[in-house]
């Protein structure tokens, strides 16, 4: 059973102790919001049985899946669960501890916040900025990456310069005034100015070529075995 109710934790909380009041062991209760099994297990009394499966928007083209185990979840259910994940299609990976953001939105944030960062003190324009992900290791990173792409690349070159940059890197716990402000504007760029369907339309495109190169790839694998 995988929930995908919105992001509401006491709802959460009072839909798994029901979920575990009328399914019987040994069903497998997962959580697909991002949240970890620990924060949902308040009113579960087989906590060994939850598990956190963060699927990824939209999960229908997206192959991710990030499985985090809580300390009660047995370590039957975690590989029965990436197993099943990938009876889906879809890509697991585990999550050794539970941690705020799992994984992928915490490396997702840590960009934005250096984005938003350098936008909002004038570095550069949000063009600049956006232009410099797209073009440059926005498309490695389908390939390889980013700790692939520093070994790689030499990652004695890569642990010298991180120590020189790292220092000027921004660590704000909250998001600049500046974005703040935009929220009333309904976002950092002039969206009258610029059409955002056609924008997601070409995202979604770009995601359904990746969808058949996975297909492709996945069949490939398959004839060969």
């Amino acid at each position: 059973m995988i929930e995908a109710v919105t992001h509401d934790m006491p709802l959460k909380v009072e839909l798994f102790g029901e979920l575990d009041r009328i399914c019987p062991p040994p069903t497998v209760l997962a959580t697909s919001s991002g949240a970890p099994a620990s924060d949902v297990v308040e009113r579960v009394k087989h906590r060994e049985r939850v598990v956190a499966t963060h699927f990824w928007y939209p999960p229908q083209l997206i192959p991710l899946v990030e499985v985090c185990a809580s300390p009660a979840t047995s370590a039957d259910v975690l590989a029965w669960t990436c197993e099943a994940v990938r009876a889906c299609g879809k890509q697991p990976a585990v999550i050794d501890r539970e941690i705020p953001g799992f994984i992928g939105n915490r490396l997702q944030f840590a960009l934005l916040r250096e984005a938003w960062s350098l936008w909002a003190s004038g570095t550069a324009s949000a063009e600049a900025i956006d232009a410099c992900v797209r073009n440059s290791f926005g498309r490695r990173l389908g390939l390889t990456g980013p700790i692939e792409s520093a070994d790689i690349g030499g990652i004695a070159t890569m642990e010298s310069f991180a120590r020189g940059l790292l220092p000027h890197l921004d660590t704000s716990s909250e998001p600049p005034p500046a974005v703040r402000d935009s929220l009333r504007r309904g976002g950092i760029y002039d969206w009258s100015k610029r059409d955002a369907e056609e924008l997601r339309a070409a995202r979604m495109e770009k995601l359904f070529r990746w969808l058949a190169a996975d297909a492709a790839a996945a069949a490939a694998a398959a004839e060969g075995l």
